[in-house]
């Protein structure tokens, strides 16, 4: 079942909490390769999200002093935990409390100041990396077909008001154009033999729910592949395709359907 999740909205005072996270968390990878996955808004199910090693995280920050843990929703973290988890790479929900001091906000705990939310025990993503290869699963797949059609709508002259990654989530974008507003269904495929994403099968739901709204709906599918190892050759249409993290990931050529 596909579920709409609206994007959290922020006041100022959150916002300046939400900054001083993410700067706080940018500090911590200098001394490693973490990579963000998500460090912008709006908000959707995490706050930010970033890789190290062969683990995802996924963090939302609060106020430890706010009673009400404002914008802190420990169910849409587990979703998206049990969502971008895979075989060789663990995904962990993370909370970052934060504390206002006399020169701004900052981690209420020492070190990278992360709390497993399953857990309540502090971690530290250093010491749970582990070398080598890693898998891309169904998650990190979607999100890197978002990324790269995200890339082609804003170089083609669309205006993006909201965007998610969430693969059981649609539209993945509501963009605008021409003084129309637009939604987006992007679907990707790694399997040789369907170089493009498969549409929905819920799709005259979506379609009707995108039109009622006011929304024109459209559709892209993408076929990704390894653009070092597996340029999407005709010789390899035999075999499973395969991406792993880090790899340079290329993709078919970008086109707009109607859905």
């Amino acid at each position: 079942m596909h579920h709409a999740i609206e994007p959290q909205g922020i006041d100022e005072a959150f916002f300046e909490i939400w900054r001083a996270g993410g700067t706080h968390l940018q500090a911590m990878f200098q001394s490693t390769d973490a990579r963000w996955l998500r460090a912008e808004l709006p908000l959707m199910r995490e706050h930010f999200s970033f890789s190290l090693g062969n683990n995802l995280y996924f963090v939302q920050v609060y106020d430890v002093d706010d009673d009400s843990r404002h914008l802190q929703y420990s169910g849409r973290l587990e979703m998206i935990v049990e969502d971008a988890h895979v075989r060789d790479a663990k995904a962990i929900g993370c909370f970052l409390p934060m504390k206002q001091s006399s020169d701004g906000w900052k981690t209420a705990t020492p070190g990278w100041g992360l709390i497993d939310y399953a857990t309540s025990k502090p971690i530290d993503p250093s010491k749970l990396k582990i070398d080598g290869l890693v898998q891309m699963g169904d998650w990190e797949i979607h999100d890197a077909g978002v990324q790269l059609v995200r890339e082609y709508l804003a170089k083609n002259g669309w205006e993006i008001d909201h965007w998610q990654s969430d693969r059981h989530v649609f539209p993945s974008f509501v963009v605008s154009k021409d003084e129309e507003q637009f939604a987006f269904v992007v679907s990707s495929s790694i399997q040789p033999n369907s170089e493009k994403g498969h549409r929905p099968k819920s799709l005259d739901m979506i379609r009707s729910r995108m039109r009622n709204l006011g929304l024109i709906p459209k559709f892209i599918g993408l076929g990704l592949a390894d653009g070092t190892n597996d340029p999407f050759d005709p010789r390899l249409t035999h075999l499973k395709r395969r991406l792993f993290r880090g790899c340079q990931i290329v993709c078919t050529a970008i086109e707009i359907e109607d859905l």
